[in-house]
């Protein structure tokens, strides 16, 4: 039951943070417009209800390393050219 509740409070804890992070960035950085918030990673699906993201991109991550990768393959240091 321990371990349920952790995980429960974990859930919350980073659904407070990434509100929290959201609110603060938008204020900094755009006053005068809203930035589009993308939710990515597998657990992101958790705050789905919440309303926290303009759009999902689950496998973002992935995709950046397997860019890296391809890119490094080819002796490229630089994804623009």
């Amino acid at each position: 039951m321990f371990q349920f509740a952790a995980q429960v409070d974990n859930v919350h804890g980073t659904l407070a943070t990434v509100r929290s992070l959201a609110a603060w960035v938008t204020e900094e950085r755009f006053a005068r417009e809203r930035p589009v918030i993308l939710g990515t990673g597998g657990f992101g699906r958790l705050f789905e209800d919440e309303q926290l993201f303009d759009a999902f991109g689950p496998e973002l991550a992935l995709i950046g390393l397997r860019q890296a990768v391809e890119l490094s393959r080819w002796g490229r240091t630089s994804a623009v050219e």
